[in-house]
Formats: C-alpha cells, sequence, structure tokens
C-alpha cells in the first residue's frame, strides 16, 4: 500500500474518511510533520525523503515543482492532484481506489489527476458492450496519469482507455 503525505491545505473530511476506510492507511499530515508553512519544493523534497505520495488540491504549483524535480533528476515519489471542486465522495472513492491499487513504485516520477473515471453506459469495445449487456463502463480520462517529457506516457494502474466492465448490482 502506498505511503502518503497530505499537504497543509489537502480537506480534512477527504482525508478523514480515507482513514476510516483504510484503517491500516500510512499517511501523515504535513502539518504534523513541521511542514505547515512550508513552500511546494521543500514538501516535495520530505516527501522524496520519506518515499510518501504527495496529496494535494494544489493543481497548478505543485504540478510544476514535481515536474522541475523530475527534469532534473531529482527523486519523485508521486503526486495525487485533486482539485478543490471535485465532489468529496468522488474524490474519496478515487483516492480509495488509486490507494488501496498501487505499490509505491507504481508512482515515482507520476503525477496522477483526479477524477480518475467518467462513467457511461456501455458502447465500448469489450465482449459485454458486443453483446448488448446494460453494463456501467468507466473509462479513464485522458488525463489520469502521466509522465513528464522524456518518460513514457502511461494510464493510471495499467488500464488502458478501452471500456471494462464495472457491474452494478440492483
Amino acid at each position: 500500500m502506498l505511503r502518503l503525505l497530505s499537504d497543509h491545505n489537502f480537506n480534512g473530511r477527504i482525508l478523514r474518511a480515507l482513514i476510516r476506510r483504510i484503517p491500516d492507511l500510512e499517511v501523515v499530515r504535513a502539518i504534523d510533520v513541521g511542514l505547515a508553512r512550508a513552500e511546494d519544493p521543500d514538501l516535495l523534497e520530505w516527501a522524496a525523503e520519506e518515499n510518501r505520495v504527495v496529496l494535494s488540491h494544489d493543481v497548478n504549483t505543485v504540478s510544476a515543482f514535481a515536474n522541475d524535480r523530475i527534469r532534473v533528476g531529482l527523486p519523485m515519489p508521486g503526486v495525487f492532484l485533486v482539485p478543490k471542486d471535485m465532489p468529496i465522495g468522488q474524490a474519496i472513492d478515487d483516492l480509495e481506489m488509486a490507494v488501496t491499487a498501487q505499490i509505491q513504485d507504481d508512482c515515482q516520477n507520476q503525477l496522477i489527476y483526479f477524477p480518475l473515471w467518467s462513467i457511461r453506459r456501455g458502447t465500448g469495445d469489450c465482449d459485454d458492450c458486443r453483446l448488448g449487456i446494460p453494463i456501467v463502463h468507466r473509462r479513464i480520462l485522458g488525463r489520469s496519469a502521466r509522465r513528464v517529457p522524456g518518460g513514457e506516457k502511461s494510464s493510471a494502474f495499467g488500464i488502458g482507455a478501452s471500456c471494462f466492465s464495472a457491474r452494478r448490482d440492483g
């Protein structure tokens, strides 16, 4: 499971719900480790030293500093960028899946943008779609995960852009 660092302004309600869902989650808050007033580069440096993926709502500046670290060859254990206007329930669901589905090495040099999924009715190319089975499909958004220039582009969790079945009961 991933080790996380939430930056000083990450939504506490999201973090508390995530901890309730994943009781053994290894997460620290920036404020608890003396980084309450730290600038983004210092936060990323601490996260790299402790090998922790950063949780942040600061989509613009944290991503720029993380990209800078990668470009100059500094360690960057990963950043989860959750927009402030993302619905809290969706943020919790997406983060729970991201945290439990990956290992630390999966996130190295990755900026993973949330929301991870858009939901649509089956119209894709999977077997269930071709058979006309009514299911809900999830599709990774084009900006879900990427590597910075010079790295190989990849989608989150090794799932390609084609749909996969996510059956909903009831």
